[in-house]
């Protein structure tokens, strides 16, 4: 399958790449190659034969909600280098500037 050079410098517009023109021909090149890769694909007969979504079998993981007791918050509070009151104190993180 062909495709056109503006086609190409369209594409890598979009994607915000700044190709040369000797990289925008090797690209169309490349385009056309996978294109075809794909028209190739669809040739494929895939009448009867089942979607699969996963190489391997997969099963649900989900489990049903247990209550348990937490644990101390000053047995937990205990280990945090640093603390205010009930609380982890934590290095500030935020920059005004952005």
């Amino acid at each position: 399958m062909s495709i056109d050079l503006e086609t190409v410098k369209r594409v890598a517009d979009l994607a915000r790449l700044n190709l040369s023109e000797e990289e925008a021909q090797v690209m169309q090149k490349d385009m056309a190659s996978i294109l075809d890769y794909a028209q190739r694909l669809d040739a494929i007969d895939v009448e009867g034969v089942e979607p699969t979504f996963f190489v391997a079998p997969q099963e649900n993981v989900f489990r049903e909600d247990q209550v348990s007791p937490s644990r101390d918050v000053e047995e937990v509070l205990s280990n945090a280098p640093s603390r205010i009151a009930r609380y982890f104190r934590l290095p500030k993180v935020v920059d005004k500037e952005h």
